[in-house]
């Protein structure tokens, strides 16, 4: 009887295990990438307003506070950037969400602000995760916050 306890035991943990492994959000660094070279380590100002808000709800971020080109976010509003205001980028994540399969370019940036750098994540746009290699790696086609829109 303990054998037959401490054997479902052992497989639940198991079985658990595998569902945390398998769900997790998985993450790798493409800043050596060349296609994203050209927009690292210097100032890329922004061609159309952007807000950035300090993520209050369940999302999974790597930093606390995201850049969106929009005023309205599930989040507290940190800070409203006008058109012109220089962003600089130091990473860009590959970041996979095990749940919906998507794979998305995350970078990760600061923005001088009146109040003091701010560190931020700016989720970019989608990307084909199979593709998306260092010598064919395409940029996703949504528009980023640094160009103007078509």
């Amino acid at each position: 009887m303990k054998i037959g306890l401490l054997v479902f035991g052992l497989g639940l943990v198991f079985v658990v295990a595998v569902f945390v492994y398998a769900l997790r959000t998985r993450a790798a660094d493409v800043s050596a990438y060349p296609v994203l070279a050209p927009y690292l380590h210097h100032p890329l100002p922004t061609a159309r307003p952007a807000t950035l808000f300090r993520v209050t709800s369940g999302m999974s971020t790597a930093r606390p506070i995201v850049l969106v080109d929009q005023e309205d976010w599930p989040g507290e509003r940190v800070a409203a950037l006008p058109v012109g205001t220089p962003l600089t980028f130091t990473r860009f994540l590959l970041v996979k969400n095990a749940v919906s399969g998507f794979t998305h370019v995350v970078g990760l940036g600061q923005v001088e602000l009146p109040t003091g750098r701010v560190e931020f994540e700016y989720l970019w746009g989608n990307v084909d995760a199979a593709a998306f290699r260092p010598a064919r790696a395409a940029l996703p086609l949504t528009t980023p916050v640094w160009k103007p829109l078509p």
